[in-house]
């Protein structure tokens, strides 16, 4: 088992400043509240295999099944997923545009309230899937659908 890498303020300033410079702004209040108060941030992405890591500090887990394609729950190590969902206080799930407002739900989450969040980021064709998955392993989580596209820049 293994902590996240922890990272300098300056590698942090530096990451937000690159993640303005393409566009993931979604990302920010995450890597902010990770510079800022001591949070974990950790990826998972698809057909990784087993990964293990500690719970020792707040921790936001971004699940990324959002890819070149969305797999669903079969992309992803059946145990680790049950390690996250047995970990977490709440799961957030990105089925459409990625809305920073989601984003820095997880981090306030993590940094104000010092819960462990999980962010899955998928496509809506699988957001059921998912779902179905927390609601097996992950009995009673509150879930957070982020289902409806943004229009006209509002979110």
């Amino acid at each position: 088992m293994t902590s996240p890498p922890k990272v300098t303020r300056q590698e942090l300033d530096q990451t937000i400043d690159e993640l303005r410079a393409i566009g993931g702004v979604h990302l920010l209040p995450i890597m902010t509240a990770v510079r800022d108060y001591g949070i974990a941030f950790v990826q998972i992405l698809q057909d990784t295999g087993p990964v293990s890591f500690r719970f020792d500090r707040p921790t936001i887990i971004l699940l990324g099944d959002d890819l070149h394609e969305a797999k669903a729950p079969p992309a992803f190590h059946e145990e680790t997923l049950r390690a996250v969902l047995d970990s977490v206080s709440r799961v957030i799930i990105v089925a459409n545009d990625a809305q920073p407002r989601f984003y820095a739900l997880a981090a306030t989450r993590a940094a104000i309230f010092r819960e462990h969040v999980l962010i899955i980021e998928t496509l809506p064709q699988h957001e059921a899937d998912w779902c179905t998955l927390i609601q097996k392993y992950g009995t009673g989580l509150p879930i957070v659908l982020c289902s409806i596209p943004t229009t006209n820049g509002l979110q």
